[in-house]
């Protein structure tokens, strides 16, 4: 399966995916103080699958396309993935930190690296080889394993970073045959149906102020992931993967500036 790839919309489309992501996790962050982490992703859910459902009625033809696919069981499981990876990340947020989660979430594009060379046959050759050894040096130095640093919590956003590489290479994957719409769908449907199923045995009342918050949430969430799809649908994964280290830099600049972390 070959595909067209497009270095520099490649990597504008990861800038705006990692800036789009900073921006989401803060005000999940913010929200995830005063909420449960499943409450809020969950809503993040349905209000997906509502703008799903509007596009629908309004045009069932768009509907037709974006339900077809040729890789069914991989676009559910990116799906399931998606929301287990959504949870554990607000989660990490919730424990350790915006910054402090970014850090050690950062090896994620290493991760994906790794897994584009088994999965989507690609190439990385001997600089970026090394390049991902250094990284998960600096991953092994930032955790410090062994030490009185180091901390159980900090595997909670390494596993977040191990389930959306998956997510990513799964999404490279199905790009070749499905359009962006079609995955975004997909995505949509089986995580809210995922979150419908646990959602209530979380149910919190939901302050009227705090529904504004969560509309901009929601609305963040689909443009990243929007965007992520559009880069990995434009470029080869193992590619663009460097430039998803900025996001640590936006995530700590809100960090920093909104949590004084």
């Amino acid at each position: 399966m070959k595909k067209k790839n497009n270095l520099k919309l490649g990597i504008t489309l990861m800038l705006l995916t990692t800036f789009t992501f900073a921006v989401q996790d803060s005000f999940s962050q913010i929200l995830a103080s005063d909420y449960n982490v499943i409450l809020i992703v969950s809503l993040r859910y349905f209000f997906l699958a509502f703008c799903i459902l509007i596009v629908c009625l309004i045009n069932p033809a768009k509907f037709k396309e974006a339900l077809k696919t040729e890789f069914l069981f991989i676009q559910i499981l990116r799906g399931l993935i998606l929301a287990l990876e959504i949870c554990v990340m607000v989660y990490s947020f919730t424990k350790i930190g915006l910054a402090k989660s970014h850090a050690f979430f950062s090896c994620y594009p290493l991760i994906v690296c790794v897994l584009s060379i088994p999965f989507l046959n690609e190439k990385i050759g001997l600089f970026r080889s090394i390049c991902v050894a250094f990284g998960f040096l600096g991953t092994i130095i930032i955790l410090r394993p062994g030490t009185s640093d180091f901390s159980l919590e900090y595997l909670i956003p390494l596993l977040s970073a191990l389930l959306f590489a998956l997510y990513s290479i799964l999404t490279r994957y199905v790009s070749y045959k499905d359009n962006t719409e079609t995955s975004l769908f997909w995505v949509g449907v089986v995580g809210t149906l995922f979150m419908s199923g646990i959602i209530p045995f979380f149910w919190e009342p939901i302050l009227t102020v705090d529904l504004f918050w969560i509309l901009i949430l929601c609305l963040i969430a689909i443009l990243g992931h929007f965007f992520l799809i559009k880069t990995l649908e434009t470029c080869e994964a193992s590619k663009v993967q460097p430039f998803a280290y900025f996001q640590v830099v936006f995530a700590s600049f809100f960090g920093v500036s909104l949590f004084s972390e």
